[in-house]
């Protein structure tokens, strides 16, 4: 049980990270854009 519970966590976790990274690399994105131009 508390085996399946860490793997379910871990998973939610990593997802989480790779929306977090996702969505920083957009505004970065976004900035350098306006930035340029």
């Amino acid at each position: 049980m508390f085996r399946k519970m860490t793997m379910i966590s871990l998973n939610v976790y990593v997802k989480l990270i790779g929306i977090l990274k996702w969505s920083m690399a957009k505004l970065l994105e976004c900035n350098a854009y306006v930035f340029i131009s």
